[in-house]
């Protein structure tokens, strides 16, 4: 089973059900289609083959029926004459009492020949040469049920145009002389037999002998040979194939069975209009239903686009409309589905008040955002009021509380310097820790260095921090050069502050003097490390402060 959740949009999930039905729908009809095809192209073959056999059937009990004439003529001719006038006679009197005899040669073992014929055509002479023939044509015992104790041959001849029956036995009597019968057949008589009706107008049916003349036929000519086909199957069993004419291209069904083999045998021929019919039926069972399963689709898509998946459209609009500023509700029509309505409805709703509550949300950010670039301005006014006031104150004091109070300007500093970058565009944002930096180290330099020593700074970082963590990063800034500068003996001090490979940023304090094991104070300088979130390294040789951190 199809998992619909496969599919994400609701008209993909609509047609993809339908298509569960129609698909199965479908199949099964070209299968019930091409079932009852089989079944009628089936029925139709049989009823030909059947058709060929019954007319083989009907010929043999003909040939059967003149069999039984002709022995009764012979056992008369045997039993009654004793000369060969006398013989011809009652001969004669068989082919004028048995209908459809032309002729008839009988050759007794006494040297007793008697010939009689009805047809001015067929002479003594023919009828001996038609018998001579057949004596030397092999016999094929054809009905052994019948004539078990004859030799039998039944074949045809051609006279003046027309074709003839012919039958010829070959026996011994008791004594093992041998004894022959010739009866030469009119097929018309035949023809009768084939007269009992045809179930298909436009077939054609025959005796057709091996060498391809028509003795009698159904449906068309004996003189016309052009409709047997130009390729022939023929057995004891019936043959049915497909086959060109003679005469023509035209494909048409053709089916055989032999009648007195190897001579004789029926065929018959069909036009492909049953077949052609079948295959039309199967193409409208085929056609129908996928044509109506196709327009209940195109129906069913047609009412998804205009009743649902047109008004779902619609508030899909309208939401990316709002996804790119743009103000816009959802459609409501009269004809929408009371569903779909309700659901833009609300839709609109919700959008409405979404767009009063950013109108008044906007309104309240516009007044925290001035009140606050009110306090920031306040407070970073009020640093530098304080940091002035300690400049002064640091002017009129004694040496002693000079370096004292240059440090408190310095960390004042610090807090000043950070608000001012924070708050450069009017509102805030990270401080870059370069130009913070400089400017520290810039004012440390004038206001804490002395006169005979020196401050070496390095800062090629461009990152920036936050103004929380930037006033911990100055501050401790501030506490290692003051601690490096109190240093005994200390003549330089070196700032290095420099991005590192992997996204961090390096701070250190390096001093040539020897300073205190608590200078800078190590608790101070742990919580600031700990505000910036910074990794606080044992310093080595000459360095005062060590600290690795990543920016904001």
């Amino acid at each position: 089973m199809i998992n619909l959740y496969m599919f994400q949009s609701v008209r993909s999930r609509l047609l993809m059900l339908m298509a569960c039905v129609v698909i199965p729908v479908a199949t099964l009809s070209i299968i019930l289609a091409s079932t009852t095809y089989r079944s009628v192209k089936h029925g139709i073959e049989t009823s030909e083959t059947r058709f060929a056999s019954e007319y083989a059937v009907r010929t043999r009990f003909w040939f059967r029926g003149l069999y039984r004439s002709l022995m009764v003529g012979v056992t008369a001719i045997r039993n009654g004459a004793a000369t060969s006038e006398g013989c011809s006679l009652i001969a004669q009197a068989v082919v004028t009492q048995v209908e459809g005899f032309q002729a008839i040669s009988v050759q007794l073992p006494n040297d007793v020949a008697c010939i009689a014929s009805r047809v001015a055509t067929v002479g003594a002479d023919d009828i001996r040469a038609i018998q001579a023939a057949q004596q030397n044509m092999p016999f094929i015992q054809p009905f052994d049920s019948v004539t078990p104790f004859h030799r039998t041959r039944y074949d045809s001849v051609a006279i003046d145009g027309r074709q003839h029956l012919v039958i010829h036995i070959d026996e011994r009597d008791p004594d093992g002389l041998p004894w022959f019968a010739t009866a030469l057949v009119d097929p018309e008589l035949l023809d009768r037999a084939f007269d009992v009706g045809v179930s298909d107008a436009t077939a054609v049916v025959a005796l057709v002998n091996r060498t391809g003349g028509v003795v009698v036929s159904r449906g068309k000519d004996e003189r016309d040979a052009s409709w047997l086909p130009l390729i022939q199957k023929i057995d004891d069993k019936v043959q049915r194939w497909q086959s060109a004419g003679v005469a023509g291209e035209e494909t048409f069904s053709y089916a055989s069975q032999f009648v007195a083999p190897p001579d004789l045998f029926v065929i018959a021929r069909f036009d492909n209009n049953l077949l052609n019919a079948a295959f039309v039926q199967f193409m409208v069972l085929c056609i129908t239903p996928l044509l109506t399963l196709a327009l209940l689709f195109g129906t069913y898509v047609w009412a998804i686009q205009n009743d649902v998946v047109r008004w779902i459209k619609g508030i899909e609009s309208a939401a990316r409309a709002r996804e790119r500023g743009e103000n816009e509700l959802a459609p409501i029509h009269d004809d929408m589905p009371h569903d779909i309505r309700r659901v833009a409805e609300g839709f609109n709703a919700m959008v409405t008040d979404a767009d009063k509550r950013e109108v008044t949300l906007r309104q309240t950010l516009d007044a925290n955002s001035y009140l606050m670039r009110e306090l920031n301005h306040r407070v970073k006014n009020s640093l530098q009021v304080i940091q002035s006031y300690l400049a002064l104150s640091r002017r009129q004091q004694s040496q002693p509380q000079l370096l004292h109070m240059a440090e408190t300007e310095a960390k004042v500093q610090v807090l000043s310097t950070a608000y001012r970058l924070a708050l450069q565009d009017g509102s805030m944002r990270p401080v870059p820790i370069q130009p913070f930096a400089e400017e520290i180290l810039g004012n440390l330099s004038s206001s804490v260095r002395g006169p005979d020593q020196w401050m070496d700074v390095v800062v090629d970082a461009d990152a920036g921090l936050v103004v929380d963590r930037v006033i911990p990063l100055g501050l401790g800034l501030v506490e290692g050069v003051i601690a490096g500068l109190r240093a005994a003996g200390a003549r330089l001090v070196r700032v290095q502050i420099h991005a590192l490979p992997n996204g961090g940023t390096e701070m250190i304090v390096f001093t040539d003097g020897r300073r205190e094991p608590s200078s800078p104070p190590p608790k101070i300088i742990a919580g600031l490390a700990a505000q910036i979130e910074a990794d606080v390294q044992q310093p080595a040789e000459g360095e005062v402060l060590h600290w690795v951190f990543r920016p904001s």
